[in-house]
């Protein structure tokens, strides 16, 4: 079984690959062929046997081309590089010695062969020595084993132009490498930057959103607030009055009724405009004793309208159950987890569920619905800032990143559970702080 490769192995593989092809294809041979012309007017007498020795490398170069498309580990690459290689430094040898031995100029090949394979191919370091040898080896070889005439002063001027040439070759490839791993991390940084400026620009929009909206909540209750207490405050008087009237007894009860429901109606619009108060509440993100449940119901009065006929939302939340945190930022929490799940529920029905409970020195949040679920391949992006799958204008994408913020604040972790087709569970795990009012109840598993 072949293990999987990490992603710079798999670049590593296709970077080898496509050398490969490109020296089998269009290297090669068209470099063959153009030093046919350099043949004749070096070695007149001997160009169709260069020619020959040239086109015997040509199955080697098919074999490479064919071969480098079924191959699939970094390994099996680098092993056909060296033969690949390997061959044309045979090729390069064999006509180095057929001409002047040692002083032939052809032995310039091996050093370009070397430039070109050595100095721009990710290999790692054993392959990197394999091939400089499957380069130099051949050459040597033959010079040592083709007599006393090879072994002259022109061998010695060669290796050390051959010397230089790894040497300079390796020193390229090391400052390309420095360049490299300079470009990753300014690129790396460049990312961050970016991060942090999209996390900057939601910080900004959800402060002036939450500014926004406290100054026109608090408007808005101070205003009605004053009104329907005009309005509540004549209604007892009116009451009175009504009732000492000479009326017949129907029209009596029906007044009667009639002021009960606008008593009734009043305590409504005064409950709303509480919860509304509440919801916009700012606490500068100092910790105090929350009431849950109490803040649970006052999100749910305010996501009302969000909530269909066919959908229902269940609340599995003790009275008692008081923690210690952030009121607004648990507003902003359960809201902005609460929305998502409602607007994931099919127009013919679904339920969301919201339930606490304590366990050991933790305390938990979930919210769970039966929507349209999250698909696998956007399940990392979804608490990055502006990301979103809703259609435009139905939301900005920093819900999520505001509970993944506000999760963190509290010192808490956010899991993930979710199926196409059936549902989501967004599960937070909070510890429990000093100091709360009353400790929530254990939570017994089933």
């Amino acid at each position: 079984m072949i293990e999987p490769m990490s992603f710079e192995d798999e670049k590593r593989l296709e970077f080898i690959k496509a050398l490969l092809r490109l020296g089998a294809f269009f290297v090669s041979v068209p470099l063959f062929i153009v030093f046919v012309p350099c043949d004749y007017l070096y070695a007149r007498d001997k160009v169709l046997l260069f020619l020959m020795i040239r086109m015997s490398g040509l199955p080697v170069f098919i074999a490479t081309g064919i071969l480098i498309k079924r191959i699939k580990t970094l390994v099996k690459a680098q092993i056909l590089a060296v033969v690949f290689v390997f061959t044309n430094s045979i090729i390069i040898t064999i006509m180095t010695f057929l001409s002047e031995g040692t002083s032939s100029p052809y032995y310039a090949g091996l050093n370009l062969v070397c430039l070109g394979v050595v100095g721009f191919t990710p290999w790692t370091r054993f392959f990197l020595v394999l091939h400089i040898l499957a380069i130099y080896l051949p050459y040597y070889l033959f010079a040592f084993f083709s007599g006393g005439k090879s072994l002259n002063s022109a061998l010695v001027i060669n290796s050390f132009f051959m010397i230089s040439t790894i040497f300079m070759t390796l020193y390229l490839r090391y400052m390309a490498e420095v360049l490299r791993t300079e470009l990753s991390d300014k690129n790396s940084q460049l990312e961050t930057a970016i991060k942090d400026l999209k996390k900057t620009q939601a910080d900004l929009i959800i402060q002036n959103q939450m500014a926004t909206l406290g100054y026109v909540s608090a408007s808005i209750s101070h205003e009605l607030n004053n009104s329907l207490n005009y309005v509540s405050g004549a209604l007892y008087p009116f009451e009175k009055i009504i009732s000492k009237l000479d009326l017949k007894i129907s029209d009596k009860k029906s007044s009667l009724v009639l002021l009960d429901s606008m008593k009734n109606g009043i305590e409504l619009s005064l409950m709303t405009i509480k919860h509304l108060s509440n919801f916009s509440a700012k606490d500068g993100g100092k910790f105090t004793n929350v009431n849950l449940y109490k803040m649970t119901t006052t999100v749910l009065a305010i996501l009302k309208s969000r909530t269909g006929q066919n959908h229902q939302v269940i609340m599995e939340i003790e009275k008692n159950f008081t923690v210690k945190g952030s009121h607004a930022g648990l507003v902003q929490i359960v809201t902005n987890l609460v929305k998502n799940a409602l607007d994931s529920l099919k127009l013919n029905g679904g339920q969301v569920v919201i339930r606490a409970y304590s366990k050991e020195v933790s305390w938990f949040l979930e919210v769970e619905d039966t929507g349209c679920g999250i698909p696998d391949d956007i399940r990392t992006n979804i608490f990055e800032p502006f990301f979103t799958t809703k259609e435009l204008g139905n939301g900005m994408g920093i819900g999520l990143d505001i509970v993944k913020t506000d999760v963190a604040r509290h010192g808490g972790v956010i899991t993930l559970e979710s199926k196409v087709g059936k549902g989501t569970k967004f599960t937070i795990q909070f510890p429990v702080r000093h100091g709360e009012l009353e400790k929530p109840r254990e939570h017994s598993a089933a």
